[in-house]
């Protein structure tokens, strides 16, 4: 069948949608979604103007310079195909993928950063797991994970309805800071409209897993979850300006950090011995990895510093696993002992910076770019 429908956006609050014709011409494909702001919410319609929605194109819900992150995406009840790279490098709070979705190109998850939820019990016939999956660095949920118990699947209203009971369970929140958290959960969606996580809030929660912390939250205290050893997975919004001492010390499960803070520094992951993948999404002038920041991170194995400023003192010390760090161009001052008792064996520099007054381990090779 020829493509006979025409190409049109709509404006859906917080969002612009783009649409095509898809493969067979007689529904939509997502083209490109554009939110208003970082980390926003995006539930797709299931038609437009009558017609289905059945397809997420290529690139419709990568993350780029224009578009850096998504809170939660819920995709439309005809959508039966996910095309190649349609979430490439996606970072987002949860992708929810509804029973209708037969289809998915490999890599249509390429680098994603976020939860998959699919409705499906089991996977179906033709997906393979590996090709699809095996890129995403958080985890993918099928449906006895998080289907509702009477059978229903996630949609908006009763997400809410849900949250409002159990924040009067589960949550001591005064004066829009959440002063502490007394559930019992492995996966803790933080009530929109909390402002800042006080200090010592999760300490030792040793049941969560997974903590999604809402574009709200503007502050997190010291020691906000010192001891959550269970915790795997944290994401720090944008809204958050300021962040205290200790955070996340010794949460020793903790693998994936996706940093898009506003906060000028990171800090507070000391003694996060399975800490694997950092990813620094900020583009703030003046970017510094505060003092024992990583420090005894023992399977940090690489870091990306694009756009770091400064790293002070004992900033990675203990961190054995960690081979390579490459200095920014961008970088203007380093730490006598930032780098203490690393194994590095090879330290970039760019050209002109100079290394007088650092300790370099033994045995490191200096290369100059």
């Amino acid at each position: 069948m020829a493509n006979t429908l025409p190409n049109v956006s709509f404006m859906t609050k917080p969002a612009k949608i783009y649409l095509t014709a898809d493969a067979n011409g007689a529904g939509y494909a997502v083209e490109k979604v554009v939110t208003f702001y970082n980390d926003a919410d995006v539930t797709l319609p299931d038609t437009y103007e009558g017609v289905p929605i059945t397809t997420i194109a290529s690139n419709a819900f990568s993350s780029n310079q224009e578009q850096k992150s998504y809170g939660f995406i819920i995709l439309g009840k005809h959508v039966h195909t996910i095309e190649e790279c349609a979430f490439e490098s996606c970072r987002a709070s949860g992708i929810f993928l509804p029973s209708s979705v037969a289809s998915i190109r490999p890599d249509a998850f390429y680098n994603a950063v976020a939860d998959i939820f699919t409705a499906h019990k089991s996977p179906p016939v033709g997906w393979d797991l590996e090709a699809v999956f095996d890129s995403v660095h958080v985890g993918v949920h099928f449906a006895d994970e998080w289907i509702y118990p009477d059978g229903s699947e996630y949609s908006v209203e009763r997400e809410n309805a849900v949250r409002e009971k159990k924040t009067a369970e589960d949550f001591d929140i005064e004066d829009g800071v959440l002063v502490a958290y007394y559930g019992h959960d492995a996966c803790v969606k933080i009530p929109f409209g909390v402002k800042k996580i006080g200090d010592w809030a999760f300490e030792n929660a040793t049941e969560v897993i997974k903590v999604y912390i809402p574009r709200s939250v503007e502050s997190i205290g010291s020691y906000a979850f010192f001891g959550c050893t269970s915790l795997s997975y944290i994401r720090i919004p944008y809204n958050v300006a300021e962040i205290g001492d200790g955070v996340f010390d010794q949460c020793t499960s903790l693998e994936t950090v996706v940093f898009q803070s506003q906060c000028p520094s990171i800090g507070g992951f000391s003694h996060c011995c399975s800490l694997k993948n950092v990813y620094i999404g900020c583009r703030i002038k003046e970017f510094k990895i505060r003092s024992g920041a990583f420090s005894y991170c023992t399977d940090l194995e690489a870091i990306d510093l694009t756009n770091i400023t400064h790293i002070e003192s004992m900033a990675f010390q203990g961190c054995s696993s960690l081979s390579e760090i490459t200095l920014p161009t961008c970088i203007q001052s380093v730490a006598q002992r930032a780098f203490a008792m690393c194994d590095l064996s090879l330290l970039r520099v760019p050209n002109g910076f100079s290394l007088e007054n650092i300790t370099i381990p033994t045995g490191c090779r200096i290369e100059r770019y």
